[in-house]
This record gives C-alpha cells, sequence and structure tokens, in this order.
C-alpha cells in the first residue's frame, strides 16, 4: 500500500495508468509507506475476513441447494429444507 495523496482527482482512471504512475513513483522514491496497523488489529481483519468469507460461502451452498429442489419443481418454503428432520421429506 501506499500514500498517493495530492494526485488530480480528475485525471483519466485505468488500471495501466495507475500501474504505470505508481511505478515511476516507486522508481524516484516519492511513495510514502501507509501505517497497517498493529499486529492485533491485523489479526482482527483477519478474523472478520474470515468471517465475512464464511458467511457468503454458507449463503452460496443455501441458495444452491434450494436453486436444486427449485430445478426439480419442489417447493422449498423458508428454511424447513435446511433441518435434519425434514430432510426426509424433501429427498423423498
Amino acid at each position: 500500500m501506499c500514500n498517493v495523496r495530492g494526485r488530480s482527482e480528475t485525471t483519466n482512471k485505468s488500471d495501466r495508468i495507475d500501474a504505470d504512475g505508481l511505478s515511476e513513483l516507486l522508481r524516484l522514491g516519492a511513495l510514502k509507506a501507509v501505517f497497517h496497523g498493529a499486529p492485533e488489529v491485523l489479526t482482527l481483519k483477519e478474523l472478520v475476513r474470515n468471517y465475512t468469507n464464511l458467511v457468503e460461502d454458507s449463503t452460496r451452498v443455501m441458495l444452491r441447494i434450494k436453486a436444486i429442489f427449485r430445478a426439480r419443481a419442489t417447493g422449498t418454503p423458508g428454511v424447513s429444507v435446511y433441518r435434519p428432520s425434514q430432510r426426509k421429506h424433501f429427498l423423498a
């Protein structure tokens, strides 16, 4: 990460232009390091990122399960399709 403050916000934006500009600033030694926080903050950030990934993954799986049943014209109202006690009913 680097600090590129002071750059005009009205310039054209593209990955290529940004990469070329940053590489030139790096070559000139004109970039300043950005503070990333203490190790405790980094641990917290990693835990939050992992939690977010777990929530997104479980949501994706739940939606996929419902999509499989919908593709077979089986109604899956609510969250009963995820309950182990209802599994035999839906698989029948």
